[in-house]
């Protein structure tokens, strides 16, 4: 199994490459004031979704009460801004948002603490209850981090508020500058024997890498990341205002310099493509951009008279604390949301197209066949297990396209998923020139199924963190097995396959072998029937597991499609950060899609070639302002440009 934690060593080639020269990128963005007044002073805003979380300190002492701060979350879609935290009630303040779910600090004690709160349902959790000073939330999806303490000895903290599953990050020194996003942490540490600081990664699944280890008399700051990419600042200690910023890819292990400027660059922002930061080379603190796709130069967001503090990136916006006046204010940047066609000329080279746009490299590969959707609806759980791409195959043949592709991400290992009828014995002696292929296969496709299974199981187990929980679909249809598979790519679970009435003896060997506990049904009782579901329910209850499984579903396939989305988002597996979209009405551009989806920590929903149906015009009229980016899978022929474009247009 390839792990997502690589060894990372500093590229001399990418330094060059990565710095921006000077501004002159092609990110346009239009400035406008969000929240000022002169009543109050704002400060550290963040961003997630279609909302905006800051902290607030009435300036004006009324009726005797104290000037407290409190934590404030804006909706972008409606206008409205609504106290998250009561006034009066003690300093609230240092908030991380990931779509509602917020987190915060509270010095209303003699010592501050961590708090939750889920916006959604009103519900607060006091995360700390210690007598020491807990300090630096983040949150993303349903993982919520702190540093308990200081002064040392610090530990950063980890919980997951949908299971209850916490933990400490092991092996720390000093730890400081903690992040988090998909499930990683990182932060920046002198536990070095040298005492050097070093950026590390942790991965709450198991797993740490050190990032850099800096130069000695190199202090380090401000660790951020989102998805595969980390940025954090440098500055020699005799010179901390010489401060520049560095980031590193985690797909290739490779780190770069981003400035190379004698005054202040810090408190650098990650979102997809861009990384912003606070840059004091005018005189004045600015808030400058980079695209990493345009290595030209680099995008002034805002160069106002005045300071410009604390930057956050999501999706298409930019937001920061500002100066201009006697207090502070909050002020927002926006561009034009990334919407982006991945495809190719056939479903072979389109799957090599979204493999290209998300995995630099990977030894690890699992490919099924393109010709017919059977064996090829378990294959994400495997795929997401294993941390790798999905690509098509013919039967008796693999595809220039994908030959070069497995040439360019270093394939060491294939897993074929299905049997000889489906890929045959020819490519498998065609993919063994890569390295060692491996068929997981049985004698249909609800024994594929069953071996894909067991197959995660073993991965899972190596990892000790085997969920005992699976997926069930109808396996004489593709259209819900798409829908679920970044959730069972992402929370690595397979997804095991029924019949409408019936639940196939492989099936049931699978959830007996895998001792499932839990278990999902997706698709209404047209696709899988109240009775297959409670037979599914009771075969997980001998296992001592949950008596009632949950269902996912809607009217049709693409009501399905979103009720997944909106299911895994609301539970905190995935995010907005990005949003997949592909053909419901063929398998092949969403199997590719999905897995990339999954890779992402994001849903994908099924639309109509030539229109956009209701329940996924609900969805994106609903969440405007809410999705990071956009990506659509297939050509013109999959999905119509008048398609595609009715969907751009909900987009903000």
């Amino acid at each position: 199994m390839r792990n997502r934690l690589l060894t990372l060593t500093m590229a001399a080639a990418l330094l060059v490459a990565m710095m921006p020269a000077e501004a002159g990128a092609e990110v346009d963005f239009t400035e406008s004031v969000l929240v000022t007044s002169a009543s109050n002073d704002y400060e550290l805003p963040v961003t997630s979704g279609r909302f905006v979380a800051y902290a607030g300190q009435n300036l004006l002492a009324l009726w005797g009460n104290p000037i407290e701060w409190n934590v404030w979350v804006k909706d972008l879609a409606s206008g409205v801004a609504t106290m998250a935290t009561a006034y009066g009630d003690g300093d609230q303040r240092d908030p991380a948002i990931s779509e509602q779910r917020l987190v915060y600090v509270d010095q209303s004690e003699a010592d501050s603490e961590v708090w939750y709160y889920d916006m959604r349902i009103a519900q607060r959790i006091r995360l700390t209850t210690n007598s020491v000073d807990d300090v630096g939330p983040d949150i993303d999806g349903n993982i919520a981090i702190w540093m308990e303490g200081i002064t040392p000895p610090v530990t950063i903290h980890w919980r997951n508020m949908l299971t209850g599953g916490s933990g400490v990050v092991s092996g720390t020194a000093h730890p400081n500058g903690a992040s988090v996003d998909k499930g990683r942490i990182v932060y920046y540490d002198d536990k070095d024997p040298s005492g050097r600081f070093g950026v590390y990664v942790y991965d709450i699944d198991g797993g740490e890498t050190r990032v850099k280890l800096a130069a000695a008399g190199v202090d380090v700051a401000d660790t951020v990341i989102h998805g595969d990419y980390v940025a954090w600042t440098e500055y020699l200690h005799a010179s901390p205002a010489d401060k520049n910023i560095y980031a590193a890819d985690l797909r290739d292990g490779q780190t770069g310099q981003i400035t190379a400027n004698t005054s202040t660059q810090q408190r650098p922002s990650v979102f997809g493509q861009y990384v912003a930061w606070q840059d004091a080379r005018n005189g004045n603190e600015d808030i400058l951009l980079w695209s990493r796709s345009d290595i030209s130069g680099y995008s002034e967001v805002t160069a106002a008279a005045d300071d410009q503090l604390y930057p956050h990136v999501w999706g298409n916006r930019v937001v920061w604390q500002d100066e201009r006046t006697s207090y502070g204010s909050i002020y927002m940047a926006t561009t034009t949301v990334d919407a982006t066609r991945v495809a190719g000329v056939d479903r072979y080279a389109t799957a090599v197209e979204i493999c290209q746009k998300h995995f630099l490299d990977s030894a690890d590969v699992v490919v099924a066949t393109g010709l017919d959707f059977p064996d090829a609806l378990a294959a994400s759980g495997l795929a997401g297990a294993m941390d790798c791409p999905l690509l098509l195959v013919g039967t008796d043949t693999v595809p220039t396209v994908v030959q070069d592709e497995l040439d360019r991400l270093n394939a060491k290992h294939v897993v074929i998923v299905g049997g000889s009828s489906a890929v045959s014995q020819d490519v498998y002696d065609q993919l063994s020139t890569y390295g060692t292929v491996e068929r997981v296969s049985g004698g249909n496709r609800y024994a594929t199924a069953k071996q894909v299974a067991y197959r995660v199981m073993d991965i899972r187990n190596n990892d000790d963190a085997w969920a005992q929980e699976a997926y069930f679909v109808r396996g004489d249809s593709f259209a819900d097995a798409l829908a679920v598979s970044p959730l069972a790519y992402a929370r690595k679970v397979p997804i095991l396959l029924v019949q409408t009435g019936d639940v196939p003896v492989d099936t049931v060997e699978a959830i007996q072998f895998c001792d499932l506990i839990a278990g999902t049904v997706v698709g209404g009782t047209s696709a899988i029937s109240d009775a297959t579901k409670s037979e599914i329910e009771g075969y997980i209850a001998d296992n001592g597991g949950w008596p009632t499984a949950n269902r996912i579903q809607g009217p049709d396939r693409y009501a399905t499609s979103v009720a997944c989305a909106t299911s895994a988002v609301n539970d905190g597996w995935l995010d907005y950060d990005m949003i997949g979209v592909a053909t419901g009405s063929t398998f092949a551009d969403a199997l590719g899609g999905g897995a990339a989806c999954g890779y992402a920590g994001s849903p994908i929903v099924l639309t109509s070639s030539t229109g956009v149906p209701s329940a996924v015009s609900t969805l994106f009229n609903g969440n405007r302002y809410g999705f990071g980016s956009l990506e659509l899978y297939g050509g013109t022929s999959a999905v119509s440009a008048a398609s595609y474009n009715a969907i751009r247009g909900y987009l903000r």
